[in-house]
């Protein structure tokens, strides 16, 4: 099985250290032309120019350290209202849109988990796809979050022409360079296809296929989703008390997280098992 790739990596102390020594030793060499320049005029030039270069690296900085907060909310805690309150001033200080696909990205990942379908479909539209059209994991992550929504929402068509876009780009290959490389697989492919044929109550093809699904290397976010897709496959096979077991693990990361509650009325529904 391909190992997938996170949208975002959480965890960079190495590259952290690196960033703090670059800026100290611009600012030691920047201090170190100012004591020796004897001109005012271009003391004060050189001030001007640390002062802003210094002013744009402490708000990258500041910006970089929400959207991992953020991140880390949303994947470990499971809590997506959070993690949006934290996000929020990207949109607002991010001058030089340096974090504008990450916060696209986020945005998405928590509208899936708050189950708000409407925001993710009214990003179907040209100009939406130009937001998500700069690299190939945009793109896919933009096709996924488009087929779960409308599957959720009951729109069969929608749903089944994105499912197959973003399957399409399983063994995408593109130029870097030199290099020609494969599109990282951000998703579980066997994931994605069992929930595609939930979508179509194909419930033994769903079932057979989330059985081939590894958890290896999922957050807490992923593994709330594989196991709400495991209670819904049961309840929806076997009748809702089937779905006990999958229901507790999802609970068991977060109760107090959507996707926990989400699984919980599974139990209190009378869904009984379908005939396949």
């Amino acid at each position: 099985m391909q190992q997938r790739k996170k949208w975002y990596d959480v965890s960079q102390p190495i590259r952290d250290i690196v960033t703090v020594v670059v800026y100290l030793i611009f600012f030691i060499y920047l201090f170190d032309l100012i004591i020796k320049e004897q001109t005012i005029a271009v003391q004060i030039t050189f001030i001007m120019m640390g002062a802003g270069i210094g002013g744009i690296a402490l708000l990258y900085e500041f910006l970089n350290r929400r959207l991992k907060k953020a991140v880390l909310v949303l994947t470990l805690q499971c809590d997506p209202k959070k993690g949006l309150e934290i996000i929020k001033p990207l949109a607002k200080y991010d001058i030089l849109k340096s974090f504008r696909s990450a916060d696209l990205v986020f945005h998405l990942l928590a509208w899936r988990d708050l189950g708000e379908f409407d925001n993710i479909t009214s990003l179907d539209s040209p100009e939406g796809l130009k937001l998500f059209s700069k690299s190939y994991d945009l793109l896919l992550i933009y096709r996924h979050s488009l087929f779960v929504a409308y599957g959720e929402l009951g729109d069969q068509n929608k749903c089944r022409e994105f499912y197959k876009a973003a399957f399409a780009m399983k063994d995408k290959k593109y130029k870097l360079g030199v290099l020609t490389k494969k599109i990282a697989a951000v998703f579980s492919w066997e994931e994605m296809t069992a929930l595609y044929k939930l979508y179509g109550h194909s419930y033994k093809e769903s079932k057979k296929m989330f059985q081939q699904i590894s958890i290896h290397n999922m957050n807490n976010r992923e593994k709330q989703h594989y196991y709400l897709l495991g209670a819904r496959i049961a309840a929806a096979c076997e009748g809702a008390q089937s779905a006990e077991a999958w229901v507790q693990k999802a609970v068991d990361i977060n109760a107090a997280s959507p996707m926990a509650a989400l699984a919980e009325s599974l139990m209190d529904s009378s869904t009984s098992p379908v005939t396949l």
